[in-house]
């Protein structure tokens, strides 16, 4: 007993973490419990400690539009005890500004369709119109349907610190009809695993820049910073539309009707970034693999979907195992100045009935030091690879291509637009890879 006693004063027992629970009939001046549950997110945001965890019952905590009511997180959890916001049903919320460590969300409802900006929020630029901010590192955002929201589905990014956040997991979220991306990352050693992102918006109605600015979009997933691992997720029906903001009577807000146009005249790409000195840092040493990117649209030369957009000195990029179908692979722009791009194993796929605005499949404008081998072109109807301008280091090689018409894939490298005739010495042109049926995008293998 007396060695046990001191053991005691020298190692104290922690505290238990404790189990809290919110419902829309509840009152935050009760004590938390299942039977004695809290009113608001907020209350349980405001309480928690490391290790905690709130179960949040089905109901709507979201309050009218005209009621700005997003969590806002800044108590941390710590290493090996995340704080914990899970849903128990189908919980309605405008989501969370994560200005903490360790925190996990779970399976929320988010719509957020405020700009931040006409609901006079204290929130600076465009944390309020975005469905889940974070700030902090090590936090999990899991599970969850983000819908409407103004300024993106989710955001990852501190201003004025690049190396936040870090190590933080996106995983298995659905974004539907964001504005401008369904997913930003920036910040350090990132996972973005196994979203699904479609019908993002470059108009949304809630934004009070829409009529007055030409730089707003509408992308799958926007990366910049160091570290990162992009993998298993879905982009997906993020369509051009008719120029001007054609409303449905029936749907004002137009958050729920797929067939209404707030896309005037989008850059579209399942990826993007950019040279961005002031909020974001060049992309580097990021992993991009095992995606499904279907961007196969055209209406104009400015206005074809793109799987790729990497410029303004992304750089020591590795994108592998892959499947692109987009009227352009990888394009890194006017300038170019993205350098060591590792383009491996990847499935490029086209529309043979695309003639015009000169689609490409890989194009490498001033990329030095880039390597483009063992992948396949399908139905590629103008250029395969492109080498435009500094072509130093570039190597090229073991790459299959094939159109399922019988015709002969475009030239296989361009120096200046100059086919290069053979292909290099491993290529396989005009080599049928046996899919197992293209046609309706099964592209495993023949036995």
């Amino acid at each position: 007993l007396f060695f046990i006693g001191i053991s005691l004063l020298i190692f104290p027992l922690s505290a238990q973490a404790a189990t809290y629970y919110v419902s829309t009939t509840g009152s935050d001046s009760n004590p938390g419990t299942q039977s004695q549950p809290w009113k608001t997110i907020q209350k349980a945001a405001d309480t928690m400690v490391a290790g905690d965890a709130v179960n949040v019952n089905a109901g709507n905590y979201g309050g009218d539009s005209s009621v700005y009511l997003k969590v806002r997180i800044t108590k941390s959890g710590s290493s090996g005890q995340q704080i914990t916001y899970q849903s128990l049903g189908t919980v309605l919320t405008q989501g969370f500004i994560v200005s903490a460590d360790y925190i996990t969300i779970k399976g929320f409802d988010v719509e957020d369709p405020h700009d931040d900006r006409v609901k006079n929020s204290t929130e600076p630029d465009y944390r309020g119109g975005t469905g889940i901010f974070v700030e902090g590192s090590y936090d999990i955002i899991e599970d969850n349907y983000i819908h409407g929201c103004v300024w993106s589905g989710i955001i990852l990014s501190k201003d004025g610190n690049f190396l936040l956040p870090s190590n933080s997991i996106v995983r298995n979220n659905k974004l539907f009809r964001n504005g401008m991306s369904g997913i930003t990352v920036k910040g350090r050693n990132n996972l973005i695993e196994g979203n699904e992102i479609w019908a993002t918006i470059q108009h949304h109605p809630g934004n009070i820049l829409s009529t007055t600015v030409t730089w707003l979009d509408a992308d799958g997933m926007r990366f910049f910073g160091q570290g990162h691992i992009i993998r298993k997720n879905y982009i997906h029906d993020i369509a051009f539309g008719l120029p001007g903001v054609n409303l449905d009577p029936n749907d004002p807000n137009n958050i729920y009707n797929m067939s209404n146009d707030y896309n005037d005249n989008p850059h579209i790409d399942c990826f993007q970034t950019w040279n961005d000195t002031v909020y974001a840092e060049a992309a580097s040493n990021v992993t991009i693999e095992q995606n499904l990117c279907e961007n196969l649209q055209s209406q104009t030369a400015n206005e074809s979907g793109n799987g790729f957009m990497l410029s303004g000195g992304s750089n020591n990029l590795t994108i592998k195992n892959n499947i692109i179908k987009a009227y352009g692979g990888i394009n890194t722009g006017g300038t170019g100045n993205a350098h060591h791009l590792f383009v491996y194993n990847n499935l490029w796929v086209n529309n043979l009935s695309f003639k015009q605005f000169y689609p490409n499949a890989v194009v490498l404008t001033s990329a030095p030091y880039s390597i483009v081998k063992n992948n396949i072109f399908y139905d590629q109807p103008y250029k395969t690879i492109s080498i435009v301008n500094d072509a130093t280091g570039i190597e090229v090689d073991y790459n299959l291509a094939f159109n399922s018409d019988g015709s002969s894939p475009p030239c296989s490298q361009t120096v200046g637009w100059v086919c290069q005739n053979p292909p290099p010495a491993h290529d396989l042109w005009k080599v049928d890879p046996k899919f197992v049926n293209p046609v309706n995008d099964d592209y495993h293998l023949q036995s």
